[in-house]
């Protein structure tokens, strides 16, 4: 069987959107019985990915490059903005490409890998192929209860994503996409029942990562050799510092935590737009002493950091998956989140909190009474902790993907041949 992927991010050693691509374009290369995995990518990628492709000896994948080498604005609603546009450069031309490299090679089916939301839908499903779009993201929004939280960048990124999420949802396009795929595949429950609600049929949930055996056994061993003080509880977030990733309420949580004496200490490995303001707060709530701000960690110094932490706290109120999230559970943390998000979904299955709260006081009051039974009750938490983290590494694998991702195929062709007969 010949794939083909439209991943217009996919790049080795890099996070986010790059990782979703080159993971999911190696995976899916590795599936029994897909004989060449071809993967239409931007041209910006070209020097990594060869280089990575040849380094790892991927025989069996042949990349497609389009698209002309650009930088990205210092700005990041600006930068945002921009790579939107970019990719919708890029994808007025992906049907043409992608038509033509079919007559080359004749593929079995086309699957739609990145950017991995439902905003801009690619015209793929025009192929005369079975076409799988996703997982996609994207569906949750941002509580009302919560939006006196975001500073004024992040509250004017919110109403533009929400203006252009309430377009998005109303166009052709979109519901074209969704009742013509042959799969469409949801990362979380919102996504998958908001794109139920746009026409897609043979609907699938299934995170957009997921960690090679190499990647769990990094962070399994960081979990057996770090060693966790005994006393104070110490807690870890990580990720970019904005207004949506909840770092308010953490930080009001643990002033409540202080005042009740417990020892611990937070650190935040990560910046962002809402550093200073997250810097003062922890001024003004006497918490200079134990919260730590670090512009982020790299490579064995990260797994360790993650190793000798008790806690992940990072209550987003919008988050699709959370890959720092889920590499600390797989170090041992126990994970503290928001429910209603992908994270929570991700939480909800594999152990740990997600909390549910309608206001940002029922949440502060929620994470505090959650970490002081963290710091009380520490022995069970760490069982729990290790249940959690044996599930992530299980449920989350390369391998699961992989067995996910072929059954979406079969489903897909089988669908496909199921239309056709009925024209």
């Amino acid at each position: 069987m010949k794939v083909l992927i439209s991943a217009i991010a996919c790049q080795p050693g890099l996070g986010s959107e790059a990782k979703v691509g080159w993971d999911a374009a190696r995976a899916v290369a590795r599936i029994p019985g897909v004989e060449e995995c071809h993967v239409m990518t931007h041209g910006a990628a070209r020097e990594s990915v060869l280089g990575a492709q040849k380094e790892a000896a991927a025989e069996n994948m042949r990349f497609h490059f389009f698209g002309k080498p650009f930088r990205y604005h210092p700005n990041r609603m600006l930068a945002r903005l921009q790579s939107w546009l970019v990719y919708r450069d890029w994808q007025s031309c992906s049907l043409e490409r992608s038509a033509r490299l079919h007559r080359e090679h004749g593929f079995f089916l086309v699957h739609h890998v990145t950017y991995a939301s439902w905003r801009m839908p690619p015209p793929l499903w025009r192929m005369p192929i079975p076409f799988v779009f996703g997982p996609v993201g994207g569906g949750s929004v941002t509580p009302r209860a919560f939006r006196s939280m975001l500073g004024g960048s992040a509250s004017a990124f919110e109403f533009l994503r929400e203006t252009a999420s309430a377009f998005s949802a109303n166009s052709r396009s979109l519901r074209l996409c969704c009742s013509m795929s042959s799969a469409v595949v949801a990362a979380d429950t919102a996504t998958a029942d908001f794109l139920i609600k746009c026409g897609a049929t043979n609907v699938h949930q299934l995170c957009q990562v997921f960690f090679t055996a190499n990647e769990t056994s990094r962070f399994k061993r960081a979990s057996d050799t770090s060693e966790r003080a005994a006393g104070k509880l110490n807690i870890f977030a990580g990720g970019n510092l904005e207004g949506r990733k909840g770092t308010q309420l953490s930080l009001r949580a643990l002033a409540i935590l202080n005042s009740k004496g417990i020892p611990f200490s937070y650190t935040h490995g990560g910046w962002g737009p809402d550093l200073r303001a997250m810097q003062q707060l922890a001024q003004q709530l006497g918490l200079a002493e134990q919260v730590r701000f670090h512009e982020g960690f790299r490579g064995e110094e990260y797994a360790n950091q993650l190793g000798a932490s008790d806690v992940y706290l990072l209550p987003s109120i919008r988050e699709t998956a959370g890959i720092t999230m889920m590499e600390a559970m797989m170090a041992g943390c126990y994970p503290v989140v928001l429910a209603g998000t992908g994270a929570g979904d991700i939480v909800e299955r594999t152990g740990g909190t997600a909390i549910r709260a309608r206001t940002p006081e029922e949440a502060v009051h929620k994470i505090a009474d959650k970490l002081e039974w963290c710091y009380r009750q520490r022995g069970e938490m760490q069982q729990q902790s290790e249940a959690a983290g044996e599930n992530m590494r299980r449920l989350y694998s390369e391998s699961s993907y992989q067995e996910a991702m072929s059954e979406i195929y079969k489903g897909a062709i089988t669908k496909h041949a199921r239309r056709l007969r009925e024209f």
